[in-house]
């Protein structure tokens, strides 16, 4: 029941918050021609905090009904989204402009929810914690540097019309995610 409970969760947040874990948002960055790079910057951000944040609030979530887990990680989510727009208040104008609309985009993305939930099951430690939000973030970091990579293959004449553009950067990361698992799972 309780694996239940936590898939209609994950479903529902990813149905309201951003669709397909993350990937959507870097793929509206291709069509609209913004920053995949800040956007990627700030998710390793949430990511690695929201997980630390995540193991923290884990003792007082123990006990608690497993629909509030989700809001007390958007509340901590929120806490660093207003430190960080804190921040990104002393950029300069033009730099903070495109600072704040990729960290708007970004601050509750499910990519940040899955990490927080995936810490509060797995994390021994809060330095376990810290570590695998560091690599989900860079992971994302390493996504957006392989989309930047493919896309000029991607959309230019030779790839069928069929597929051309975003449905074939979805498949393009479908087959590098299981190469990636393969690697994982074979070194591992």
């Amino acid at each position: 029941m309780y694996l239940l409970n936590e898939c209609i969760l994950c479903i529902t947040t990813n149905l309201l918050l951003t669709k397909a874990l993350g990937l959507s948002l870097l793929g509206k960055q291709e069509r609209v021609g913004g920053s995949r790079w800040l956007i990627c910057l700030f998710l390793t951000i949430f990511c690695t905090f929201g997980a630390s944040a995540a193991f923290l609030l884990e003792p007082f979530l123990a006990d608690t009904s497993v629909y509030l887990r989700p809001l007390m990680y958007i509340l901590s989510c929120a806490v660093l989204y207003a430190v960080c727009l804190f921040v990104c208040g002393f950029l300069p104008q033009q730099i903070r402009k495109r600072a704040a609309s990729a960290l708007h985009q970004s601050a509750f993305s499910c990519a940040v929810m899955g990490v927080c939930l995936l810490t509060a099951e797995n994390a021994g430690s809060l330095t376990q914690a810290w570590h695998f939000g560091l690599r989900c973030g860079i992971g994302m970091l390493l996504t957006g540097w392989m989309m930047d990579a493919a896309a000029p293959y991607l959309n230019c004449e030779k790839c069928p019309q069929a597929v051309r553009g975003w449905p074939a950067m979805l498949i393009y990361i479908g087959v590098l995610s299981m190469a990636a698992s393969c690697l994982i799972r074979t070194v591992g």
